[in-house]
């Protein structure tokens, strides 16, 4: 056979093969092997999309955790009173469930509230701010920080909702059911949990009040030069206002004529000052209460006012050996007392902001007599607990008040700028406040008028270049004090 002809079978052979297609077997497996590839395709796919929402919404709750750290931080730092009460009693401003309140240096009030979504059962984070406490009802701004919360948590439930932040003193984990001075304070931790992405994220801060006294510890001696605290609980701010000691400053009967002076502040801040006194050899550094009748470190009606600091060895349990007050010695004298270039700043120093200089009268103003105040900044009046049971919503009780025509009492009466023009309570923004009385205290004031002027991070004012004066004229004698109001 040729070989021509045996090509030609084979090619035949070969070409038949290819026309019968797949076998049994080969379709069998073909069919099992499609259906697991498809399906698992098919899973693949399912899960990617299934994961699309959860990573958006982890995307976004890590978006949120960075807002949330940088208001957070600024506004803890920045604190001098806490509270993570959202109780009635207890002041908040803006709409939704307090979570955590907090009282600026500057007496702003901050909070962050928990309020309910438009669907859901999900919460978002929002930051109210408001100026003053006239205006909580309507914050001067008002953020959304985050989203997609649990609802909030109450002090005696923690279960199941937004745990409210963890406030630690002394290495304990104190109570802020009601409000409490962040001094001491060493952090303020709040951790937020996002149900939907299952994202927990913790924010924490440090007050800067925590370089300063623990509360448990004011009231103690004052020693070198440090400035002074009250007893906790005798006044608004007995844990925040620490009086300067003037003890060293007049000395072999000199008076101050641009001193440097130097406060220390328990715990790490610094004040530096320049002290001047005008108006001949007739003042000198005195206790608290400077008479009988004064009601700065006195007790009123059974309520104590800053007592504990300034007094004599003994007196209202105390052992301070400061002395507070700036005090006449002369009767109908007229004196100023200036402190100038006012800088406060920490240990390393590094400068401070959100501090206030307080001043106050420190005797009582009777007729005859007057305390006038001036500073480059504008004064505000800060609330004490006047021990008048007549009266409680006098501010100063009843210092700086005349008599109307029938009689009666015209509480803050006597209280003008400097041109004799009537201010209204609580004063705000005064360049210049006057103190005038016309009628007697019989027996111990109810009151005293302190004021405030807060320096600014820049610009007029700022740390370094605050000034405040007070002038006071006696019939009889006269006394004024100034002490720093923690940030």
């Amino acid at each position: 056979m040729s070989l021509l002809v045996r090509l030609d079978r084979r090619a035949a052979r070969a070409t038949s093969r290819d026309e019968r297609g797949f076998t049994l077997v080969e379709l069998l497996i073909v069919m099992v092997l499609i259906p697991i590839i498809v399906g698992a395709l098919a899973l693949s796919l399912v899960s990617v999309f299934s994961l699309q929402s959860s990573v958006s919404n982890r995307l976004g709750d890590s978006g949120n955790s960075q807002v949330v750290v940088a208001s957070y931080t600024k506004d803890v730092q920045m604190a001098s009173m806490i509270t993570t009460s959202a109780s009635p009693a207890v002041t908040q401003c803006g709409p939704g469930t307090q979570v955590l309140g907090l009282q600026l240096g500057t007496g702003e009030y901050v909070s962050y509230n928990e309020v309910a979504q438009s669907t859901g059962a999900l919460y978002s984070l929002a930051r109210d701010e408001c100026s003053s406490a006239a205006t909580l009802s309507a914050p001067s701004t008002s953020q959304t920080l985050a989203y997609d919360l649990e609802p909030p948590c109450s002090i005696t439930d923690s279960s199941g909702c937004q745990s409210l932040p963890v406030t630690t003193r002394a290495n304990a984990v104190i109570s802020t059911a009601s409000w409490v001075s962040t001094i001491g304070v060493t952090s303020v931790v709040f951790t937020l949990s996002a149900p939907k992405s299952a994202f927990v994220y913790t924010v924490a801060a440090e007050p800067l009040g925590a370089d300063s006294t623990n509360p448990n510890q004011l009231g103690v001696v004052g020693s070198g030069d440090t400035c002074d605290f009250a007893q906790p609980g005798t006044g608004t701010y007995a844990s925040q206002l620490c009086f300067f000691d003037f003890s060293k400053y007049f000395t072999g009967g000199v008076m101050p004529s641009n001193l440097p002076i130097t406060e220390y502040v328990p715990g790490g801040y610094e004040l530096t000052a320049d002290l001047t006194v005008t108006g001949g050899n007739t003042v000198g550094a005195h206790v608290f209460p400077t008479y009988q009748d004064a009601f700065l470190g006195n007790i009123s009606n059974g309520k104590p006012f800053y007592t504990g600091v300034g007094q004599p060895p003994g007196y209202q349990g105390t052992t301070s050996k400061s002395l507070p007050a700036i005090y006449q010695f002369s009767s109908g004298a007229t004196n100023t007392v200036s402190l100038s270039n006012i800088n406060l700043t920490t240990s390393s120093g590094a400068p401070v902001s959100g501090y206030e200089i307080v001043t106050a009268d420190a005797e009582t103003t009777d007729p005859g007599e007057y305390i006038s105040w001036s500073s480059n900044l504008s004064f505000n009046q800060i609330p004490n607990n006047p021990g008048d049971p007549t009266n409680p919503s006098s501010l100063e009780g009843n210092a700086c008040s005349t008599l109307n025509n029938d009689g009666s009492t015209n509480y803050g009466g006597g209280i003008t700028d400097a041109n004799g023009n009537p201010l209204s309570a609580p004063i705000s923004n005064a360049p210049t406040v006057k103190c005038i009385s016309t009628i007697q205290a019989s027996t111990p004031r109810t009151g005293t008028l302190m004021l405030e002027v807060s320096p600014p991070a820049s610009g007029t004012g700022a740390n370094g270049s605050t000034s405040i004066q007070a002038t006071m004229h006696g019939a009889g004698l006269e006394g004024v004090t100034f002490g720093l109001l923690l940030p």
